[in-house]
């Protein structure tokens, strides 16, 4: 397909937005290491978006969007089942993502395994999730879902990408020691210049999509919204830790549905951020602002929304879809930390309080600050061997991962979704290999899967690839590639 087609055409459209702002208690699901963090306050409230696009024949996808960090398998199918009763949809034509803002709660359990053994319920802190919230946020995505299929009329649709530098960077550095570090902002104060840095393992992807819907007023209905970055502006602001948002997401969304008038708040998808922060690690005193960062991709939305023509905009567009699962292998655990993660499970489970870990490098050798307002935390060496046991359960229930491969078409445009959290070189080369005009991805799609690197990326020690085998790091070297080739040939079939 020729890539400079027109991205213009009508489509029966609806959209729907239900609110799933946590009450005050509810834990935020973007800590890492098993660190009890409720909410305290609300920064910006959490969406669940949801947008429905059918064709004159009769071929619909729908698409569901949390500004939370996670959505786990079994909610996802919940939404998915709901949609599949009312409204007849097949099951790969629903796609359900979470944006993953570290300052929002997950919808099932990030952390730990689902079949990991109950703690109690006063430690569900430690699986990342509370379970009365993830039933809240579920029912909430369904109405969003039903709102959106009574929402659907015709619209003219049109789609458009520019270049923002500067807001996102690959937080995987390569030192001259051949170690990797993620290196946090602080560490720039340290080493000002970086002169222990060799250089950054990859790119960051500077897309931002946009794609628009207006009426035959000229009014805009909704539209979806596509950059690549982790969200942890706000997580990692030591007086918002404990605060409510969507971080750069939300701001954006906000921003853009003010400025066009639209009647609901776009949708953002975030593409293959698993190696990607707000974080410049050139620069002693950069600030990380969730604010700051969504105002300045607002400002660039609005240019590229001015700039589009919507020629051709009376075509009716073909819809459809791709969905398969592809078996994927899980890493091989070595003797000796199976053996450690029985001796740390026979212990079982211990908790410190911030005290007893302040300034212990051994804990934590980044040197990270964002603890400071945490309330507990699981002593570390047993939460990582939970977190292996949970990877171990995992290939046990499921000896080869069905890593689903999603792929939609809207006219000429392509949106994938992507379970887990890719690195940016798996969205080069799906975006480079795709016979769409444009192709957004949004990555937390479906399930959880934990990091997918790039096949180099294993050799590190890394947080994304490391060496004590967690249940965010269990896939197979290789399985990126795999999974960008299965998806370029589902979209390969969806275009030909």
């Amino acid at each position: 397909m020729d890539k400079t087609k027109s991205t213009a055409g009508t489509v029966f459209a609806g959209f729907g937005t239900a609110d799933i702002t946590p009450w005050e208690g509810v834990h935020l699901g973007g800590a890492a290491y098993g660190e009890y963090r409720p909410a305290r306050f609300v920064r910006h409230k959490l969406y669940a978006k949801a947008s429905v696009y059918k064709d004159a024949a009769g071929n619909a996808v729908c698409i569901v969007g949390l500004d939370t960090i996670c959505i786990k398998k079994p909610y996802a199918d919940r939404i998915k089942q709901a949609v599949m009763a009312e409204f007849g949809l097949p099951y790969g034509a629903i796609m359900v993502f979470a944006i993953q803002s570290h300052s929002a709660p997950s919808v099932g359990p990030i952390m730990l395994d689902d079949d990991f053994p109950s703690l109690g319920e006063q430690y569900d802190y430690l699986t990342g999730h509370d379970p009365k919230y993830s039933d809240f946020a579920t029912e909430q995505a369904i109405q969003a879902a039903k709102d959106a299929f009574a929402d659907l009329r015709p619209l003219k649709m049109d789609a458009k990408s520019g270049m923002k530098h500067g807001l996102a960077f690959c937080r995987r550095i390569i030192m001259r020691d051949g170690t990797m570090e993620m290196f946090p902002p602080h560490r720039a104060k340290e080493q000002p210049l970086g002169p222990d840095i060799r250089c950054l393992e990859s790119d960051a992807d500077d897309e931002v999509g946009v794609v628009v819907f207006k009426d035959e007023n000229m009014h805009f209905a909704g539209g979806m919204l596509h950059f690549t970055c982790h969200p942890v502006n706000d997580y990692c602001t030591a007086s918002l830790y404990h605060s409510v948002s969507p971080d750069w997401c939300g701001t954006w969304s906000e921003r853009v549905q003010k400025m066009m008038g639209m009647d609901e708040i776009p949708a953002v998808l975030n593409g293959c951020c698993g190696n990607v922060n707000p974080w410049n690690p050139y620069i002693p005193d950069h600030i990380m602002d969730s604010e700051t960062m969504g105002e300045e991709l607002a400002k660039l939305t609005e240019r590229i929304i001015l700039s589009m023509d919507f020629e051709n905009a009376d075509q009716m567009l073909t819809v459809d879809h791709y969905y398969m699962e592809l078996p994927v292998e899980y890493r091989e655990i070595p003797e000796e930390r199976l053996a450690e993660v029985k001796k740390q499970m026979e212990k079982g489970l211990r908790l410190n309080s911030m005290e007893d870990i302040a300034g212990d490098a051994t804990w934590n050798p980044g040197g990270r600050t964002n603890f400071s307002n945490a309330e507990m935390i699981a002593d570390q060496d047993w939460f990582l061997a939970a977190s292996t046991q949970s990877a171990i359960m995992c290939k046990e229930r499921e000896p080869l991962f069905p890593y689903p491969i999603q792929a939609f078409r809207i006219g000429n445009i392509c949106i994938v979704g992507m379970a887990g959290e890719p690195f940016t070189d798996g969205g080069f080369d799906i975006k480079l290999r795709s016979k769409a005009a444009l192709t957004y991805i949004t990555h937390m799609a479906n399930r959880y899967v934990g990091y997918l690197p790039k096949a180099s990326g294993y050799d590190y020690d890394a947080h994304e690839s490391n060496f004590s085998y967690t249940n965010w790091s269990k896939l197979k070297r290789g399985s990126l590639e795999k999974i960008c080739d299965a998806i370029v040939e589902g979209i390969d079939k969806l275009f030909e």
